[in-house]
């Protein structure tokens, strides 16, 4: 009987024991988990500031390489108007020569229209460079200038351009008038300056025209129409333009014009 009440009251001693021990169980992990968090929430913030001070430390890099960048653009932007801007120079000298060259031939075949004497015909041609044509050094100057900024882009156009240039400017300080009682050879030197008239045209015309092409489209467009425009307004007969000789479509039409009205 006393056994048993001894062990009644163990029990009872260990029962109050056993809950210290859970409860202070309980204690220990809630503490362990809140120091974890706490550890983690710590570890979290101080890699956050690292991050920070990580960029804070990049930021004057980057800032010199953005203002590295956009100074490059702005370069690059500059350099690119400057260039279109010395290529419209060159096209405006190269226009002024093309309708330099197609007025002077214009004049010289209305002379040829109005008479069948050589030395008309000589007197008129010569007329026709001292009046329509631009015998300035300053314009030789504007040209030669604009050859040398299309070689800086178009070299193989600036090449040929130069060489019809000089062929135009021998043919018109080139006289014919020891020729005039020899008919047959001032028609053949007459032939090969008019060939070589219509050649340089020809060069001058194309070259401005790729260039206005790759320079600006709008530009080519208003340069193609205003030829078209001044080609209608070319009587029929008169070899004035270059695409009248050196066009084989326009050849083609003409030979099937001609056959249709013989037949």
């Amino acid at each position: 009987m006393e056994l048993s009440e001894h062990s009644h009251t163990v029990e009872s001693v260990d029962q109050p024991n056993k809950a210290f021990k859970s409860d202070s169980q309980r204690l220990a992990v809630s503490l362990r988990s809140s120091i974890a968090k706490r550890r983690s929430h710590l570890n979290a913030v101080l890699g956050f500031r690292g991050i920070f001070v990580e960029i804070k430390d990049i930021l004057p890099i980057l800032g010199v390489a953005v203002g590295w960048f956009l100074s490059e653009v702005a370069g690059a932007v500059k350099s690119r108007n400057l260039r279109r801007r010395s290529m419209r120079k060159a096209i405006t000298s190269l226009y002024k020569l093309n309708f330099e060259m197609l007025e002077v031939k214009g004049a010289q075949e209305y002379t040829k229209n109005l008479s069948t004497e050589l030395k008309d015909w000589e007197h008129g041609r010569q007329r026709a460079f001292s009046q329509y044509a631009d015998n300035s050094q300053e314009f030789e100057k504007e040209l030669d200038e604009a050859v040398m900024l299309v070689s800086e882009e178009y070299p193989l156009i600036a090449v040929k351009l130069s060489q019809f240039i000089r062929k135009y400017r021998f043919i018109k300080t080139k006289s014919l008038d020891g020729f005039i009682d020899k008919e047959a050879i001032y028609l053949q030197l007459l032939a090969g300056n008019e060939t070589g008239q219509l050649a340089a045209q020809y060069v001058v015309e194309n070259s401005l025209l790729k260039v206005a092409f790759r320079v600006d489209f709008w530009l080519w467009c208003t340069l193609k129409l205003d030829i078209r425009k001044f080609k209608k307004g070319i009587k029929s007969g008169d070899m004035i333009h270059s695409s009248q000789a050196f066009n084989k479509k326009s050849g083609k039409k003409e030979k099937v014009e001609e056959s249709t009205q013989k037949t």
